[in-house]
């Protein structure tokens, strides 16, 4: 299935790639992977994950952008798949694991 960005998101993806545009969850104040904020996209959460893609996608050159969404799309199709058949066995921490050893810190 061919997807090409329409004339809207080509405008918002240009306009991030040149900082005149940041987007972010308000409810979450997540500004996305590549800007200082407070962590990860909060799970279930439509907005931090808006946040999260469209700044993956800011940097694909605009001819790469159709290919780069059928990865995303393939990538959660088989996440999906993976949990409907019990093979995902990803479990990630509700908070980070931070070990602190002597002479490291």
């Amino acid at each position: 299935m061919e997807h090409k960005p329409t004339a809207s998101q080509n405008r918002i993806l240009s306009d991030l790639a040149a900082g005149r545009v940041l987007l972010w969850c308000a409810k979450h104040r997540y500004f996305g992977p590549d800007r200082t904020n407070h962590g990860a996209p909060t799970l279930n959460c439509a907005g931090c994950w808006k946040v999260y893609y469209f700044s993956q996608l800011k940097d694909v050159p605009p001819d790469q952008i159709a290919e780069r969404i059928a990865e995303l799309e393939s990538v959660v199709r088989h996440v999906v798949e993976a949990i409907a058949d019990g093979s995902w066995d990803f479990k990630p921490y509700d908070h980070p694991k931070i070990v602190v050893e002597p002479g490291n810190a």
